[in-house]
């Protein structure tokens, strides 16, 4: 409770605005999140912020939905990407049934892998 109200008198806009943030973050990520699972990739991660995990909740499906200490931005880790760049993981792609994840050429484009 003391850290939020030494926000507070900090800047009174700087909790609003980071909740605003936060919400324009979130539906931005599920957006990724909702393609890629539409087009059948597996999702690893969804992260609501960045750096030290608060805390995380880990669905039916495998993924790991995960809320950060730093809420200024997020990620959606789809299953074969090496790292933040998207690069494909090949020896996790060739361990998949299908290459690619599931995922045709055109749907690839719809969520952010553009790989032909």
């Amino acid at each position: 409770m003391p850290a939020f109200h030494l926000l507070w008198t900090m800047d009174p806009n700087l909790l609003p605005f980071v909740f605003v943030l936060s919400l324009v973050v979130f539906c931005h990520e599920m957006g990724h999140f909702l393609v890629g699972r539409w087009c059948g990739v597996k999702v690893d991660a969804f992260s609501l912020g960045f750096g030290p995990e608060i805390a995380h909740y880990i669905d039916r499906h495998g993924t790991r939905w995960r809320l950060a200490a730093l809420p200024l931005g997020g990620y959606v880790r789809f299953h074969g990407d090496a790292n933040a760049a998207s690069e494909p993981n090949f020896d996790a792609n060739a361990a998949m049934p299908d290459s690619d994840g599931g995922a045709q050429p055109f749907s690839r484009r719809r969520f952010g892998s553009g790989r032909p």
